[in-house]
């Protein structure tokens, strides 16, 4: 993306860098240029003249990929990360944790490694999953912050992710839903934790990251 600092000017350009911006008012002005899973980089005092092309040279830096653990405990749970997986692979995802993974799946798919099973394929950052380990383990999803963190949810039940490295209390993230009786109910994953609004019963409080429900 490129924003005109300080306006309303603002475009996208395609991999050949060519970006219109139309009412540009001639003079100096600061660029930002921004990319997904890049550092923005700012150009300072940049002129821009009437009916003139300007050709600017932007070098992005990639963003240093983080790292998130989460603790898989024996049994079924629920999965999900606040990060992208650099390598969305779902094999290449759980292959550090094969000797204990026994099946992986969400809503449309599974990856069962002891049957040779997978119509996963990759994975899908607004996707909850369903695991079931043979024994504990610790996952580690290597990759940047998701930014679009809004799910959208079908009529009927489905896994959500949480897609944030901190607890969400549920009464918050689900306070426009209740009010408009969209939502039912919310439940952990092999857990016994609810939240029912109908019927003003909440034992689960809050939505863990690294997990799904």
């Amino acid at each position: 993306m490129i924003e005109i600092v300080g306006t309303n000017w603002m475009g996208f350009t395609e991999e050949e860098g060519i970006c219109i911006i139309s009412g540009i008012v001639p003079g100096s002005y600061d660029i930002l240029v921004s990319a997904e899973n890049y550092e923005d980089l700012l150009l300072t005092e940049q002129m821009i003249f009437a009916k003139t092309t300007v050709n600017l040279e932007a070098i992005l830096t990639p963003m240093a990929s983080q790292t998130q653990p989460i603790s898989l405990s024996t049994g079924w749970q629920g999965l999900s990360a606040y990060l992208m997986p650099i390598n969305t692979n779902i094999e290449q995802i759980f292959s550090p944790i094969i000797s204990n993974l026994i099946i992986v799946q969400n809503m449309d798919g599974v990856y069962w490694p002891g049957q040779q099973i997978n119509t996963l394929l990759n994975w899908e950052q607004h996707s909850g999953y369903k695991v079931k380990m043979a024994a504990d383990a610790t996952l580690s999803i290597s990759g940047n912050p998701e930014e679009e963190k809004t799910c959208t949810l079908p009529l009927g039940w489905s896994i959500l992710p949480v897609i944030c490295s901190f607890d969400v209390p549920v009464t918050e993230l689900f306070e426009g839903a209740s009010k408009n009786d969209d939502l039912v109910i919310v439940k952990e994953i092999a857990g016994v934790g609810v939240y029912w609004p109908e019927m003003s019963i909440n034992t689960l409080e809050f939505l863990e990251s690294g997990k799904a429900y």
